[in-house]
């Protein structure tokens, strides 16, 4: 029989099939709920109206026809399936299982509306051609900082990553853990779409073929683009430019949203303070896009958000800037095109003494573990439950203290 691992990302959902140790089909589609809404807030008030059962059957739908279609291409069915195992955050795992995303009466605002891994019938989650298997959603470990958290520390460590590390799950919802040398781990979340989704920007786009995934300036110094689905060679400049490009642009999606920022930063044509020098009213992209004066502050207080949560839990912690640049900084997250580390930190996306290593998406690879060995996951992430210690970052003074410097756009040197 076969096992199935999905990450249920606010904008991608990311999956792999596995026959034993051997994974057979993977793939990943747009999350269809994100008509809903872009953001976690959207999708938190279609919970509040009653619409979960739409939500889940939004995303049943999609997942089965790709996965069914996956596991076609191997000869195999999806009615093969016998167990499905789901990583997300809370809202995501919530309309998923049927649960309150809020947390209980008389429980801090920072802790899990649940706790421990929820074990369902697929035909509860409607994974219709699989009923008789097993659903499992992973447990969350803070109000703010789901499965998907949970699941990215989990592969870490599974990864040869010892403590202590910081690890930053990028999406709609920005996850940062730290992980102790004695084992606790500080987790918190803050919305960061427009960040790493480019939710919220005008021209905003998720990162498939059209997505303006990447931007540098050229030769002669101005900046050029590139489309997903065009040749690596292929760029064009602002107004057209020579261009052969195969696509025409239809938006800009989270990495290349960055790459602009940074750049645009660079070149002297956007300030620190986030407005466009001359007379410039907007930053020109390509094919008649542009970004916005207004994409520019909501990306400024988007990644002031997300730096802040960093240094805030460190701090929590009783990390020092000097203990914190000599761990690895993993940074996870489901997006097809990964962001540059170098134009992030640039933007004051986070502290620019911290020592970056990619992480692909550690919440599929923490779920893909799950159904390979359910018996040992079960128990890291009870022992990674246990020594949980959620910190509340909206409501600490350090983290507000930090927000007005950290929205600017230059590096973080320190905390």
């Amino acid at each position: 029989m076969l096992r199935a691992a999905v990450d249920i990302g606010a904008t991608i959902v990311s999956f792999s099939v596995w026959d034993g140790p051997r994974r057979i089909a993977a793939g990943d589609i747009r999350n269809p709920q994100r008509d809903i809404g872009a953001d976690m807030a959207s999708r938190l008030d279609a919970l509040r109206e009653g619409r979960g059962a739409e939500m889940r059957a939004m995303l049943a739908e999609a997942l089965l026809r790709r996965v069914s279609h996956s596991v076609h291409a191997a000869r195999r069915r999806v009615s093969d399936i016998d167990m499905w195992c789901f990583a997300g955050s809370v809202p995501m795992l919530a309309a998923l299982a049927d649960r309150s995303p809020f947390p209980k009466p008389g429980s801090g605002a920072a802790e899990p509306p649940w706790s421990g891994i929820l074990r369902m019938r697929a035909e509860d989650v409607l994974l219709r051609g699989s009923y008789f298997c097993e659903a499992v959603a992973l447990p969350p470990l803070a109000a703010s900082a789901g499965a998907d958290t949970a699941a990215a520390v989990m592969a870490a460590e599974f990864k040869h990553v010892s403590p202590p590390f910081i690890l930053l799950d990028a999406g709609t919802n920005a996850e940062v853990a730290y992980r102790s040398p004695d084992g606790a781990v500080y987790v918190a979340g803050v919305p960061a779409g427009a960040a790493f989704e480019a939710a919220g920007i005008s021209c905003g786009v998720s990162p498939f073929r059209g997505a303006i995934d990447r931007a540098e300036r050229g030769p002669s110094g101005a900046l050029r683009c590139h489309v997903a689905g065009d040749p690596p060679h292929v760029w064009s400049i602002p107004g057209g430019g020579w261009t052969n490009n195969a696509n025409k642009a239809r938006g800009v999606c989270a990495s290349g949203l960055v790459d602009v920022i940074a750049e645009s930063l660079a070149n002297g044509m956007l300030l620190p303070d986030g407005s466009l020098s001359g007379f410039a009213k907007s930053i020109p992209l390509r094919d008649g896009l542009s970004l916005t004066p207004d994409d520019v502050k909501l990306f400024m207080d988007s990644k002031a958000a997300v730096c802040a949560a960093v240094e805030t839990v460190l701090h929590e912690a009783g990390v020092s800037p000097e203990e914190a640049a000599k761990m690895p900084f993993l940074v996870a997250g489901s997006s097809r095109f990964g962001i540059s580390p170098a134009h992030a930190a640039a933007t004051g996306m986070w502290p620019a003494h911290l020592q970056v290593q990619p992480a692909g998406n550690a919440a599929l690879a923490g779920a893909e573990a799950f159904v390979r060995t359910p018996q040992n996951c079960d128990l890291r992430l009870r022992e990674i439950a246990e020594k949980t210690r959620p910190v509340d970052v909206e409501s600490s003074p350090f983290w507000k203290s930090l927000l007005p410097s950290r929205r600017l756009l230059a590096e973080v040197r320190e905390t």
